[in-house]
């Protein structure tokens, strides 16, 4: 991933920039390299796929939301939880997976202290934050806006940039735009409203699912140069497991195993002609 690359020789570049600033600016980057224009994130999940990502969704329990990790071939993987979220919630995970990914590229998670993996967590948060809110194009937004401590005041900007609510205070106390008392009644509202369990506009933003593993295993059995069947014996699973393993529906496996089709010929079968 070209964007890794960028991020650790900037990292190297400019080793003496406040932490902070240089989360920013490898955010900015980040947008840039996928190709997120400055007003939206319609797409997001596309784009990072399209960038390089193989982005999948799997059961990983209840207190897990995401997970990212390179492998051996250094090959980005974020794996999603399958646990229902909001649209805007998951595009957040994926920010925040993206942020670890470029941030924290060989950091051993488990050999952290509690202390060193809460800053982690915090660095993938303002990187999320910066890479889903941009500062001058949200600054600008956020202008229009005359009672910045009510988050029914913030649901056209979340429609705009398929963000929480929440994380959009976030980002506003974090760059000034509303000071500590009025950040503070904010959360007392959300909780007011009822907002910590559901937002205005979660159940009408559709939640997209990956889509690039799936289109690559479609084009290779409509092409015909791989079955259902070589990939369960490459893997050595049965097709139920083969669906968890890919987070991929078992209907599309139906699908394609129904058209597989074996002739025998009495050569195959080893019947000598007499």
């Amino acid at each position: 991933m070209e964007l890794r690359n960028d991020t650790i020789l900037f990292l190297k570049e400019n080793a003496d920039m406040e932490r902070e600033a240089q989360i920013n600016y490898i955010a900015e980057m980040a947008r840039k390299k996928i190709g997120l224009p400055n007003h939206s994130n319609q797409n997001f999940l596309f784009l990072l796929e399209k960038a390089g990502a193989f982005v999948f969704e799997k059961e990983i329990g209840e207190t897990i939301d995401a997970y990212s990790l390179w492998s051996e071939g250094d090959r980005p993987y974020i794996i999603l939880g399958t646990i229902k979220k909001s649209a805007v919630r998951r595009n957040f995970d994926l920010a925040h997976e993206l942020g670890h990914l470029l941030l924290h590229y060989k950091v051993e998670f488990t050999m952290q202290d509690k202390k060193a993996y809460r800053r982690i967590e915090n660095e993938a948060n303002d990187f999320a934050s910066a890479f889903l809110l941009p500062e001058e194009q949200f600054i600008e937004d956020c202008q229009g806006i005359v009672k910045k401590s009510n988050p029914d005041a913030y649901v056209d900007l979340k429609q705009k940039w398929l963000v929480s609510l929440q994380a959009i205070a976030v980002r506003a106390f974090k760059l000034g735009i509303i000071d500590y008392q009025k950040y503070r009644y904010f959360y007392i509202l959300i909780n007011k409203k009822g907002y910590k369990i559901i937002e205005p506009l979660d159940t009408d933003i559709p939640v997209i699912k990956p889509a690039k593993v799936k289109s690559i295993l479609q084009l290779l059995f409509d092409k015909g140069i791989y079955t259902v069947s070589d990939l369960m014996d490459e893997f050595k699973v049965d097709q139920r497991f083969l669906t968890t393993l890919t987070g991929i529906n078992e209907v599309f496996f139906d699908q394609y195993r129904k058209k597989e089709k074996r002739s025998f010929s009495v050569n195959e079968l080893g019947i000598k002609s007499m």
